[in-house]
């Protein structure tokens, strides 16, 4: 797919005589792709889509765009226990084949394609992933909001904290978001909650809720639920020892060039739940739930310190850690989510 430009917010450069490029829709602002006769706009960072004109010859009904929008993923619990997986950034999609062509959009596409006018700057936002906190300092966040056109989306909820047994445990549940984070471990006799997805709630669903958490393995027992992801809620922590895995994203073609791979071939994911963590004493190494994809944290193949085994590694061979660009949830070991993404498709000639 070649790069046609990659501008800045307020940019007006353009191509073609008198500097503006010739075809249906003429626009600038982020990095621009072709895909056969259509173009798209992708945005990492905050911009403007600037719609600098629309050729008389386009009917009114179908001066339009269609848009991805995903916010920031939640950041993971750095508990030294059983740490709940970051909840997905939320994700909307716009499809209508006559708009910006045939191709296989997410199952949460709806057919609100944007209404666009020439002469025109549309903000764009895009949210950041969330931070990470030791348990102490119980500052895990939500990822941040992205926007277009007036459409937004909520941040990943944070994967909740675990505790030391007692009732001044420094813990937190799971976080609310476009999707929820997991709950965290806790001790045998203590639960923990995990976060709500699709908050606010909009329709179709922006993303899904937490997995649960199983304190079932005494003083020092519990595993974290997995985060949420855009189309799977996260899973719940099956035993004390073995954590939830994240929830799966959204697949969609829009764009081959970004997202991560995932169980269907044909297109490409984002928003997936990052995988929770398990308890450490009195098991030698800790456990990591996998990652959905869509850029859920799994981080196959890392070694915590003083451990000489590592993680488990997600054997369907997905991104290992959330990548920037996805919207994908940290996993339940401290690091941050991944941050968000705005795409812009319409047909240009």
């Amino acid at each position: 797919m070649p790069i046609i430009g990659s501008f800045g917010a307020g940019s007006s450069r353009g191509y073609g005589q008198g500097g503006v490029v010739k075809g249906l829709i003429n626009a600038t602002g982020g990095t621009i792709t072709c895909c056969g006769d259509y173009r798209i706009h992708t945005f990492t960072g905050p911009g403007t889509f600037d719609v600098q004109c629309i050729n008389a010859c386009v009917p009114a009904p179908t001066r339009k765009a269609d848009y991805v929008i995903v916010a920031g993923g939640g950041g993971g619990s750095a508990s030294p226990h059983g740490g709940g997986g970051g909840g997905a950034g939320g994700f909307r999609e716009s499809y209508c084949a006559t708009i910006s062509g045939p191709y296989t959009a997410s199952p949460l596409a709806a057919s609100n394609s944007q209404t666009i006018a020439g002469s025109t700057a549309y903000p764009v936002a895009v949210g950041s992933g969330g931070a990470s906190s030791p348990r102490s300092n119980n500052c895990v966040t939500q990822g941040g909001a992205s926007s277009v056109f007036g459409v937004s989306t909520t941040g990943g909820g944070s994967g909740g904290q675990s505790g030391a047994p007692g009732p001044n445990w420094s813990g937190a549940p799971g976080g609310p978001g476009g999707s929820g984070g997991g709950a965290g471990g806790r001790p045998e006799g203590y639960s923990t909650p995990s976060g709500s997805g699709n908050s606010p709630p909009v329709s179709p669903a922006q993303g899904t809720n937490g997995g649960g958490q199983n304190n079932s393995g005494g003083d020092w027992g519990g595993s974290g639920g997995g985060g949420g992801g855009a189309t799977q809620s996260g899973g719940p922590a099956p035993a004390w020892h073995d954590p939830g895995d994240g929830g799966e994203g959204a697949g969609t073609a829009m764009n081959p060039e970004q997202g991560t791979p995932g169980p269907s071939g044909s297109v490409r994911y984002f928003a997936g739940g990052g995988g929770g963590k398990s308890q450490a004493p009195p098991r030698p190494t800790p456990t990591q739930g996998e990652g959905g994809a869509g850029g859920g944290g799994g981080q196959p193949g890392y070694t915590p310190t003083g451990q000489s085994t590592p993680f488990a590694s997600d054997p369907e061979g997905y991104l290992p850690v959330g990548s920037d660009g996805t919207g994908g949830g940290a996993w339940g070991a401290g690091p941050a989510g991944a941050a968000g993404i705005v795409m812009i498709r319409y047909k240009y000639k």
